[in-house]
């Protein structure tokens, strides 16, 4: 097959065209947008300069991510996977194998899951010091709220006696934050050239053309945002809507930071709790597995206020993460007492953000609707983790843990809708994601596949204030022609993407 290049017109016939609205079998392409949708026997191919037979194949938009770690991915992706390890020891004889290929080099590895081991336990430092021969090992858990450190980078950044250190190597809260922000410092920038690049490239490579960054300073730096911004820019890159989790206290401070970083939004992952992997997620009842811890909360409803007020004020989106249900009640509380300080409509006009929102109860979800709060979910935690044995369960319970990520509920109450990977926590995989909203764990929660992949063609872009994610006339010709013949129900197989195009441009071609 051939490609074509912005300027070219295209006519794709004989296929399954659809943005989980409308449908057609036949798309005419001009200058980088859909001049014309419609049956076949309807195309003049003679008006074109290329005719592609799509031989029945799904055509869609291409898919928007409202929720990704660009770098991070990138470095997941030229790291060492952990996922699918089995036991400690099978973790560590990896990592070993990994550290003899680069003697005296630090290691990054990443996705280990200790509820899949056999120990049932995380690896030690004195454990990562004999396998890598003293090396700094960085090895995040799946759900990167925590890490296994060797001793090395544990003592370079200061961390054994941090809150979140438990003294083996095993760091969380703030100890994770300063072994994170010690590894990064020895990455270069043409290692994050890479990372990005590499990252980039594997999410056109899935059929996603829009990426929402989510940087923050617990997470990244200002320079790997604007690195990532910066990339975006190259011709062929997917478009990156940049958003940075920093609280702010007033709108000139909220505008600077802004328009330094040129972000959407002070958004993202600006934490209101943690994750339920590593049990900081903040919970209303103790975990089932660890009695008496609840997990933490590191924002008041003060703060959220505060921050949600002055990017109302700014214009600027504002929004946090948060998982369990007291962060959920700490986020709401401070929505609303920001909402009675600005107006109720300024609120909802500004279209804030919750990312995650897993715990999410029916008294948060009728809020949610009523301040126009968004949703940007990931539906592949049901599926890692949801279900009657799954991590959640073990963390929280059965019945706390098929009430998590109510899909259903909040699409039924009119809370907008979003959906992403939180990739490298889990990986670019589009439709993995639409069947986990069909296959939900809870089945009152389940989605139909065409409302799933409006969530996640429309609804991101919707996330970010932007109109798309459709085919039809006048719209941007960014679309993705899949491996897969007939329709929605074929494509929840994750086909692959044979073809990504943006605004005309093939960027991302196998076929």
């Amino acid at each position: 097959m051939t490609t074509h290049d912005l300027g070219r017109s295209v006519l794709l016939t004989h296929g399954v065209i659809t943005d989980g609205v409308t449908t057609s079998s036949s798309m005419a392409v001009r200058d980088g947008r859909v001049v014309w949708t419609g049956p076949d026997d309807d195309a003049t191919p003679s008006d074109f300069d290329e005719v592609v037979d799509l031989e029945n194949r799904v055509v869609t938009p291409v898919f928007v991510d409202a929720h990704v770690h660009i770098s991070d991915t990138g470095q997941a992706l030229a790291g060492i996977d952990l996922a699918g390890t089995r036991s400690v020891t099978e973790a560590l004889d990896r990592l070993s194998a990994a550290a003899a290929q680069r003697p005296g080099r630090p290691v990054f590895a990443y996705s280990w899951d200790e509820t899949e081991w056999h120990e049932q336990r995380a690896m030690t430092a004195a454990e990562l010091d004999r396998a890598c021969g003293g090396a700094e090992v960085y090895a995040t858990r799946i759900d990167m709220h925590s890490a296994s450190a060797s001793s090395a980078l544990v003592d370079r950044a200061g961390a054994w006696s941090s809150p979140g250190s438990d003294g083996t190597g095993l760091v969380a809260r703030d100890a994770h934050h300063l072994v994170r922000e010690a590894h990064r410092g020895g990455v270069s920038q043409d290692d994050r050239a890479h990372f990005i690049s590499t990252a980039m490239t594997a999410a056109l490579a899935a059929g996603i053309g829009v990426l929402h960054e989510m940087g923050a300073p617990v997470l990244t730096s200002e320079e790997d945002l604007l690195a990532v911004v910066a990339a975006a820019r190259e011709p062929g890159a997917p478009r990156v809507v940049p958003y940075w989790g920093e609280l702010v206290e007033d709108v000139a401070q909220a505008r600077a930071l802004a328009d330094r970083l040129g972000v959407r939004g002070l958004a993202g992952d600006l934490n209101v709790d943690g994750s339920i992997g590593s049990r900081t997620a903040a919970l209303r009842e103790p975990y089932e597995d660890a009695l008496g811890l609840s997990g933490f909360t590191y924002l008041t409803p003060e703060q959220v206020a505060t921050h949600v007020t002055a990017c109302t004020l700014a214009g600027l989106q504002a929004g946090f993460h948060v998982i369990g249900d007291a962060g959920m009640d700490c986020a709401v509380d401070g929505v609303r007492q920001a909402a009675r300080e600005v107006g109720i409509e300024r609120i909802r006009l500004a279209r804030h953000r919750f990312e995650h929102a897993e715990l999410c109860h029916a008294e948060h979800i009728d809020a949610l609707a009523e301040i126009g709060v968004v949703a940007s979910v990931q539906p592949a935690f049901d599926a890692f983790w949801g279900g009657d044995d799954g991590m959640y369960a073990a963390r929280l319970g059965l019945q706390r843990a098929l009430a998590a990520n109510p899909l259903a509920d909040l699409v039924g109450s009119g809370v907008q809708v979003a959906l992403g990977s939180d990739s490298p926590v889990t990986p670019f995989a589009p439709w993995a994601a639409v069947r986990a909203c069909v296959d939900h764990h809870a089945p009152a929660q389940a989605l139909d596949a065409a409302t799933a992949l409006r969530l996640h063609l429309a609804g991101g872009h919707a996330a970010a204030g932007e109109t798309g994610g459709a085919l039809t006339p006048g719209s941007e010709a960014s679309y993705v022609i899949w491996d897969c013949a007939g329709g929605l129900d074929e494509a929840l197989h994750e086909p692959a993407a044979l073809r990504t195009v943006l605004q005309g441009r093939v960027v991302h071609d196998v076929w």
